[in-house]
């Protein structure tokens, strides 16, 4: 329905899990995995390489510290969590400017997607780097 977003349910391992992955385009992309507050749960290899650093690195923190323009610093956490549903709301990709581990700034592409695993709520970030965007930020 138009202006709602999509819930997933996800089992890891599942072919739905694994269709839904597949279907990330053939570009530098990755997929993050956070929670309601936009704190970052997962994520794989892919993800290591965008933002030039390891997994263990990125677990933990808060997308708004890598991706530019997605602000929870100081928002409830019932506004973090209204503001990645309406970011699922029309399931397209929206451009950015992301930061790698050394400070250098990107253009980055996200799609989310809202995730239920149980009773927890997450949402499911896929990032890439679109091949005709300009290259960097000054």
């Amino acid at each position: 329905m138009p202006g709602q977003s999509q819930t997933m349910h996800l089992h890891p391992g599942s072919s739905q899990d694994k269709r839904h992955l597949a279907a990330i385009p053939d570009v530098e992309s990755g997929t993050l995995l956070l929670d309601r507050l936009g704190k970052i749960l997962s994520c794989g290899k892919p993800s290591e390489s965008l933002f030039g650093a390891r997994q263990v690195h990125l677990i933990g923190k808060r997308i708004s510290e890598l991706v530019r323009g997605l602000c929870f610093e100081g928002s409830s956490p019932s506004f973090s969590q209204r503001y990645l549903v309406h970011l699922c709301a029309d399931d397209t990709w929206r451009q950015f400017e992301a930061i790698d581990s050394d400070g250098r700034g990107f253009v980055l592409e996200i799609k989310l997607a809202q995730v239920s695993s149980g009773t927890q709520e997450m949402f499911l970030l896929n990032v890439r780097k679109p091949e005709a965007a300009p290259h960097a930020y000054s």
